[in-house]
């Protein structure tokens, strides 16, 4: 069961507003490792026995520049509880091949691959994957120098879906790049499967240079300063409040978000599952008790509609951005 993030604190309220044949790689081909340009695709490549040979690293998943021809896609299947640092791990999916590249700096490794899942709690909220790139693993001790790793999300479904991630990188590699995968989280990651090797499923990776962060420019002529706190309850201390400020964007419905309007919330009763919720629509400058889940009640010229139980928060539950 994952656990729900914690609730941001109510001064955010004024912050915000401030702020073919594959191979099996031999120790002879790893020896002879080409230099390539940065924009050179190599597409992951194996064998029906991948899964089973992987086992034994580097097993026979490897990775060329010849993109497939085959109809018959390879799988690999893998596990959240597989060592993210172990090289060659047979609990995840992962590819090794010939690579030379003398500098990785300010580069990404971005991999355009195929995912599915038997999961419907990963096809409803996506697949976290754990991403590390090693550069010249020894396979005899599972050893090798991490060049990078980050955690990718990934959307899937029944069928193979396409999805594109980026892993930044440094360092060097000499002679042999492997790339491995192991879902992150234990609900959501059991029952992944990659899918490469096939014309309908060309996963690759190719070196793009790192995205350059935007200038960030400082306006030095508005000074910054906190207004007065906007008191949402004289009589309950609220606890792990929720603030929620409506914001138009792109799409938003004529007349259905305001940017004034702003909500809080916060449990009222743990025995009740019970919590009281109040809105501003000042921008927090004033605000009004809007009742709670089991006794909510409108309050004049604040609520245009009496509110009933299934539109009021609980403890268990959350108001969102509305767009």
């Amino acid at each position: 069961m994952r656990i729900p993030t914690m609730r941001r604190s109510s001064v955010l309220l004024a912050a915000s507003a401030l702020l073919s044949a594959i191979p099996v790689v031999t120790s002879a081909q790893l020896a002879a490792a080409p230099a390539l340009a940065a924009s050179t695709a190599f597409y992951f490549h194996g064998t029906p026995a991948d899964q089973a040979n992987k086992a034994t690293p580097p097993g026979t998943a490897t990775f060329n520049t010849t993109a497939p021809t085959g109809t018959a896609p390879v799988t690999q299947t893998t596990s959240p509880f597989a060592n993210r640092d172990f090289a060659g791990n047979a609990l995840a999916a992962y590819w090794s091949g010939p690579f030379s590249n003398p500098n990785l700096s300010a580069q990404d490794v971005q991999l355009t691959w195929y995912w599915s899942s038997s999961n419907a709690e990963a096809v409803l909220l996506g697949l976290d994957m754990d991403v590390t790139i090693f550069g010249d693993p020894n396979f005899t001790t599972n050893t090798g120098t991490i060049l990078g790793r980050a955690t990718v999300h990934l959307n899937v479904g029944a069928a193979p879906t396409v999805n594109t991630s980026l892993v930044p990188v440094s360092r060097s590699v000499t002679s042999t790049l492997l790339i491995q995968a192991v879902p992150h989280f234990a609900d959501t990651g059991q029952g992944a499967l990659v899918y490469y090797d096939a014309t309908s499923t060309p996963s690759n990776f190719t070196l793009v240079a790192a995205p350059v962060s935007p200038p960030v420019v400082f306006d030095t002529s508005t000074k910054i300063a906190f207004a007065p706190a906007t008191v949402f309850s004289p009589s309950f201390l609220g606890g792990e409040p929720e603030v929620t400020m409506e914001r138009k964007i792109a799409g938003s419905q004529d007349g259905r978000i305001d940017n004034n309007r702003i909500f809080v919330d916060w449990p009222l009763s743990s025995r009740t599952q019970t919590s009281q919720l109040s809105r501003s629509i000042n921008s927090g400058e004033t605000s009004a008790r809007s009742g709670t889940a089991r006794t909510a009640r409108p309050v004049a010229g604040v609520i245009p509609r009496p509110m009933s139980t299934s539109t009021t928060a609980t403890s268990s539950s959350r108001i969102r951005r509305c767009s």
